[in-house]
């Protein structure tokens, strides 16, 4: 038992010693934002515009209803999303994709000038496909563009908090 918790002991103060942590909330560093995100539904929800909005409040962010209220806009465009062919079988039916996302933002003064230079998160993930799975196939490919959806909102929260307005 004392060799166990002398082990467990000597893990957590490595992993301590080499600056791990978990990432924890994002702090903002300005009070107020107001997100302009033309083309996505801001009312379905669990959309990626909701999630996003839950995103910047949980690191205390006050959203607004308009750009002159705010100190910073994070103007968010269209994302793209592209799906390509990886691998074919021998009978020439399709076996793997890769499906990629790329998010592009801006972070903007209320009077519209250019906080921090426009950026783009670019995404790929491959699968494999099964033809005779088709509706299975499909749910998984949405699964993955949920996924890059998320980790593009982690990275554009982590930005943000480099902001000096």
């Amino acid at each position: 038992m004392k060799r166990r918790a002398f082990f467990l002991a000597l893990l957590a103060l490595s992993l301590g010693g080499c600056g791990f942590h978990l990432r924890g909330d994002v702090a903002l560093p300005f009070n107020t934002l107001y997100i302009d995100a033309p083309g996505y539904n801001q009312m379905q929800v669990d959309s990626f515009y909701q999630r996003l909005v839950r995103r910047l409040r949980v690191g205390g962010g006050v959203l607004v209803s308009s750009p002159a209220q705010a100190q910073v806009v994070l103007k968010i465009l269209p994302e793209k999303r592209t799906r390509t062919i990886l691998a074919l079988t021998s009978a020439g039916q399709v076996a793997e994709y890769r499906i990629a996302l790329a998010l592009s933002y801006a972070v903007l003064g209320p009077d519209g000038r250019a906080i921090a230079a426009p950026q783009t998160i670019n995404l790929t993930r491959d699968y494999t496909y099964n033809a005779n799975q088709y509706l299975a196939m499909g749910a998984e490919e949405n699964l993955l563009y949920r996924d890059m959806e998320d980790a593009a909102l982690d990275q554009v929260a982590q930005r943000l908090q480099d902001i000096k307005p």
